[in-house]
């Protein structure tokens, strides 16, 4: 059939309006008579498809059902019978798994009750008298309440001495233990025991066995318990064993009980038949394996069984009658055929409701079939009234359902198409009329950019035209208005510019000869400007030029280049100019074989006249050094200023050593004379450092450490000198690193050790305390002094945490030290300004336990030079918890005075130095002698540091000083020889007080300072006598260093 144009099958709108013409009856009907037979076309289909599913369901419920019932039936009946046999075997296997565990139970329970009997203080005496008689009558009661059958006693050499049964022949039984292995577990008993751990030996036994037979109740068929146990006298002595026997009983009453609770037969078989039975009568030693199962048939075929093996020799039988497993197996194949029917049952209903399924997919079907009818009917109604649809249903189908919807789709399509076109013209029309409007305003953007943009620009055609321009290219290069239009050439242009450019002759000729070329050139005016010209080819033919003034530019790069190269201030070139021009230097002396010399200058007290005069002169001090340097200095010579107050100088006039100190010695005189700073005289030093290449290095930076480190000589030296650098300079800055570096990690690695020097008193000559002096146990250089460390260990700033260590160890082993014996630790300044140091101390006593009155702490007088309040303040906190202040190293710093009035010490330290010197310069006696004096008058006392002879104890001692400490009475040394060392004073190790007590070494001493004492009473006027004999206090002090990183100090 024809299908009808999209006219005429445009029915009425939605408003009730027509479209166009109405369908005629014939097509109507036409139409009517297509859609009837397509229905019935499509029944007949569903029919066919409805009726070979329902057959096919039915074919194949049957076969299901057939197959079921054959094969399944068979198939559970084999299994159930194996599964029948599975649990039975394993509930007789369990059973007889508990009844073996209780016959072992109920044989293992014997050696307690034997060891009870064994244990009884009766028993004892009994076996001790050896009267059978006594044993027979102690042991046969006790025996039976212990359902024990048979007890023998032996002693150690292995003869029976007694029995529970009278009638026993213990001669016999002596010799069948003889002859059997239980002999040898008789002497382990008694061999091995101890009485605090008596050692037991048993054994399971059958009635052949020849341990069975040595007592007289062993049974025919029997299986026992044979255990030995050890007897004591009252004095823990092994005096013999005892040996029981215990044998299962026929009808065990163990075993009675488990049968009746398992109702399950249980035989207890040995080697020779049933040693035991319970829940059944006596059974025949007979088993045998039933077929294809896990059971054993017993008793000829009237029982069924599982055993399990006990001692090896014994074995556990649990028993059920045959018939059991029968009835097991009959009610497992009931219990299978119930399931098999009820599969049928189920199978029936799958068949009900495979029907029904089918039943709804042929109503589903049929929906299919009307659902895409109506929806194409819908939307042939909407393409009349102008309205389309993406996709029409139904069109991906392949029959006569499909071909409608598809024949629909054209339709739309083709009236969609031509709406689209319509609406298309209508928008480009639109979009012409906008973009044109674009294009003006783009076009007045672009004019007002062009017009407004800091660079000149010029665009000319392929023929050299100018195209356009802006305004600024008259205004850069000053030409007067109108000069520039549209049509000119460049070279015109040019021509017009010509006679403004730097050195142009004004005839317009002086731009002839440039051409359109790619690329940047700069322009120079003879108004000292000057014009980048870039210039960029164009796609399709022409270019662009863009004309620039970068005058301010290049001033600005030309400033940026001094200021990277020169030192502001002095106009001296800088570093980068130094390490240029030290570089090439380098590389011309490779091929001419000249040297270059390297002086590194450093002004001497320049931070003085900065200081004190202000900066302002310290810069034009600086100026002027500079200036002399300039003179000095050869026409070829390089003068840096490096920074700060360093300068350095780059020459290769001097060949030899002495001409370069004498251009050093130039250099230092020229800078040393006197500067007129604005009216203000000023005079400063310089040290020289001087690296000579290639001797010293072929590099410039080496060259320069070099010379550093020769100026760092200098300086050391003196100042306002010059050296050489020297290996021997590089050798000892590398040794130092090393140190720090080893330093570093001697605290983690416990490498500090404290060495303890005994601190005595003048006037009684005994040890009142100890200073610890720290020593580092380095692994490779071995005991390093502190005084080749600590320095180190300022700078680097580990002294704080190397004296918390040193005080809370010397604080932890002065706590093990006998009263009243103190501990003196040093406390360096950077630990006395930190807020922690009351936490610190406070920590360590609590931690150590060391009353605060035992602990001194050793100050410099340079923690008061500042005289800071908060220093102050952290010392009286400490005083106020009971602990003692000492000066150190007094009369060595700038303050001493002032220190002692800013803070109340307990007692002052006379440096060594002044000790050394007492008798051979009456200046340090002098010194030694006001410091006591001193101390005396504001109640402090002293202690004298570096004590090494007995002329320098006699002068300190009769000059009233309290106490001493120094290699005469003794070095330091560790912390464990500290009793040794009160020993040599004469003094005893109590923890209560220190008492004198005989020693050579302290009577020598005593003797000596006795003879002192008679000469100085001879020589010493009665009011020094009476000083010397009140001067010493009651205090007694301790000086101990703590034995790691705080401010330690060597020995003296």
């Amino acid at each position: 059939m024809t299908e009808p144009s999209g006219r005429d099958r445009a029915g009425p709108a939605p408003n009730g309006t027509s479209t166009g013409p109405s369908l005629t009856r014939f097509e109507r009907f036409v139409v009517s008579l297509s859609d009837a037979m397509c229905k019935r076309t499509i029944g007949l289909r569903f029919a066919a498809v409805t009726v070979g599913t329902a057959a096919a369901v039915f074919a194949l419920l049957i076969t299901i059902i057939t197959y079921q019932l054959q094969a399944g039936v068979a198939r559970q009946a084999t299994e159930l019978e194996h599964l029948s046999d599975t649990k039975l075997s394993e509930r007789l296997d369990s059973e007889a798994k508990l009844a073996a565990a209780r016959v072992r139970f109920q044989l293992s329970d014997m050696l307690p009750r034997l060891e009870a009997i064994a244990q009884r203080a009766d028993t004892g005496r009994a076996v001790a008298s050896r009267n059978v008689v006594a044993i027979s009558q102690l042991l046969g009661p006790a025996a039976e309440a212990a359902h024990i059958d048979e007890i023998l006693i032996v002693d150690p050499a292995g003869a029976v001495i007694g029995a529970s049964d009278g009638a026993v022949d213990l001669l016999g039984a002596y010799r069948r233990i003889n002859t059997s292995r239980l002999k040898q577990g008789i002497a382990r008993v008694v061999e091995t025991s101890l009485p605090n751990k008596p050692f037991t030996e048993r054994m399971t036994v059958y009635a052949r066995d020849e341990i069975a037979q040595i007592f007289r109740a062993n049974e025919p068929l029997s299986i026992a318990e044979v255990a030995v146990y050890p007897l004591f006298d009252d004095f823990g002595e092994v005096t013999g064993a005892m040996v029981g026997y215990r044998k299962l009983r026929r009808s065990e009453p163990v075993l009675q009980e488990f049968s009746r609770l398992t109702n399950t037969g249980i035989v207890v078989l040995g080697p020779d038949g049933t040693a035991s039975a319970a829940g059944l009568a006596d059974i025949p030693y007979a088993v045998s394996a039933v077929p294809n199962s896990l059971l054993l048939r017993m008793a000829n075929g009237r029982y069924i069984g599982r055993c399990v093996t006990f001692e090896s020799i014994v074995d556990v039988c649990a028993l059920a009658p045959l018939n059991e497993l029968y009835l097991s197996r009959n009610e497992l194949i009931r219990i299978a055929e119930s399931d098999g029917q009820s599969l049928i049952a189920k199978l029936i209903g799958l068949g009900v409701l495979s029907l029904c399924a089918f039943a709804g997919i042929s109503i589903l079907l049929v929906g299919q079939v009307t659902r895409p009818l109506a929806e194409i009917t819908r939307t042939v109604e909407a393409v009349a009234a102008g309205q389309y649809r993406d996709k029409v249903a139904g069109s991906d189908r392949s029959d006569e359902v499909g071909n409608i919807a598809r024949a629909v789709e054209i339709l739309q399509s083709s009236l969609r198409e031509r709406d689209q076109l319509r609406a298309n013209a209508i928008r480009q029309n639109a979009m012409l009329r906008a973009r044109d409007h674009e294009l003006n305003l783009q076009n007045m953007r672009f004019d007002a950019a062009l017009n407004n943009m800091p660079h000149a620009l010029c665009m000319f055609d392929e023929d050299g035209r100018l195209i356009v321009s802006n305004y600024q290219f008259e205004k850069i290069y000053r030409l007067p208005p109108g000069t520039v239009s549209a049509g000119v050439t460049e070279r015109d242009l040019m021509a017009a510019i010509g006679p403004l450019l730097a050195g142009g002759s004004g005839d317009g000729n002086d731009g002839a000869g440039i051409e359109p070329t790619t690329g940047v050139h700069q322009q120079d005016l003879a108004d000292g400007r000057t014009i980048a010209v870039t210039r960029q080819r164009m796609l399709g033919g022409g270019w662009v030029a863009v004309y620039e003034d970068i005058t301010e530019r290049r001033r600005a790069e030309r400033r940026i280049m001094e200021l990277a190269t020169r030192d502001t201030l002095t106009k001296l070139p800088n570093r980068f100019v130094l390490r240029q021009r030290m570089e090439l230097s380098l590389a011309d002396i490779e091929t001419t074989g000249a040297e270059l010399t390297v002086y590194c200058l450093d002004l001497d007290a320049f931070k003085t006249i900065n200081d004190t005069l202000g900066h302002p002169f310290g810069d034009l001090l600086l100026v002027k050094v500079a200036e002399r340097l300039t003179e000095v200095a050869g026409a070829y010579d390089t003068i840096v200023r490096l920074g700060g107050d360093e300068f350095a100088v780059v020459t290769t006039t001097p060949q030899t050593d002495e001409a370069r100190s004498a251009y050093a010695e130039t250099i230092i005189g020229a800078v040393a004379a006197t500067y007129d700073l604005d009216g203000k005289k000023a005079a400063v030093g310089v040290s020289i450092g001087t690296a000579v290449a290639p001797r010293d290095g072929r590099e410039a930076n080496e060259l320069l450490k070099r010379a550093d480190l020769a100026l760092y000589t200098a300086k050391a030296e003196g100042k306002n000198t010059h050296r050489f650098f020297a290996p021997a300079l590089e050798e000892a800055l590398n040794r130092r690193r090393d140190m720090e570096i080893d330093l570093a990690k001697a605290l983690e690695a416990g490498e500090f050790e404290p060495f303890f020097q005994p601190i005595v008193d003048v006037r009684t000559r005994m040890v009142t305390g100890f200073e610890a002096l720290l020593r580092w146990r380095h692994p490779t250089r071995g005991l390093v002094p502190p005084g080749e460390f600590i320095p180190f260990a300022e700078e680097i700033g580990l002294i704080g945490a190397m004296g918390e260590w040193v005080l809370r160890r010397a604080c932890e082993m002065a706590a093990g030290w006998p009263l009243p014996l103190k501990v003196s630790v040093n406390i360096s300044p950077r630990q006395v300004r930190s807020r922690g140091l009351v936490n610190t101390v406070m920590n360590a006593l609590a931690a150590t336990g060391l009353p605060a009155s035992r602990l001194e702490l050793e100050v410099t007088e340079s923690v008061l030079l500042e005289e800071d309040e908060d220093t102050v303040a952290t010392l009286m906190q400490l005083r106020a918890l009971g602990v003692r202040f000492a000066m150190d190293d007094f009369g060595t710093g700038y303050s001493s005075l002032r220190s002692l009035r800013a803070f109340p010490f307990d007692r002052l330290k006379i440096d060594q130095s002044f000790v050394r010197n007492m008798a051979t310069t009456a200046e340090s006696l002098a010194i030694v002698t006001s410091i006591i004096d001193l101390a005396e008058s504001l109640g402090m006392a002293t202690t004298a540091e570096g004590v090494e002879t007995a002329e320098q104890f006699d002068m300190l001692r009769r000059a009233g000083c309290v106490e001493i400490q120094g290699f005469y009475f003794g070095r330091p040394r560790p912390n464990d020889s500290v009793p040794e060392v009160l020993q040599g004073f004469g003094m005893t190790w109590d923890a209560a007080a220190i008492a004198p007590m005989p020693a050579p070494a302290a009577e020598a001493r005593i003797a000596e300072a006795r003879m002192a004492d008679h000469r100085t009473a001879e020589t010493t006027s009665a009011n020094a006598a009476a000083q010397s004999a009140t001067a010493p206090g009651a205090s007694l002090s301790v000086g101990v260093t703590d034995s790691q990183p705080p401010k330690l100090r060597a020995a003296r």
